[in-house]
C-alpha cells in the first residue's frame, strides 16, 4: 500500500502546488506547455490520484476483516 501511495504522491502534490505541477509538466512535455496541456494534466492527476486513493482504501478495508464469517 505504501508503494501505491508513493507513486501517486507527485500527482496529489501537483494538485496543490502550481510550481510542482509546472516542473512535472515541463519534464513530461519538454517545455512545450499550452493551456490545453495544463487542463489535460490537471484532469489526469485528479482522476488517477483519486483512483489510487480509492484502491488503497478498498485494500485497507478488506484487510481489516479478521473473521471471515462476517462476510
Amino acid at each position: 500500500m505504501v508503494i501505491f501511495f508513493l507513486q501517486v504522491l507527485p500527482l496529489i502534490i501537483s494538485l496543490f502546488s502550481p510550481e510542482f505541477k509546472m516542473i512535472l509538466m515541463s519534464d513530461g512535455f519538454d517545455g512545450d506547455i499550452s493551456h490545453d496541456t495544463v487542463v489535460m494534466f490537471e484532469q489526469f492527476a485528479l482522476v488517477l490520484g483519486l483512483t489510487v486513493i480509492g484502491i488503497i482504501t478498498f485494500i485497507y478495508g478488506v484487510l481489516s476483516f479478521n473473521d471471515l464469517d462476517l462476510l
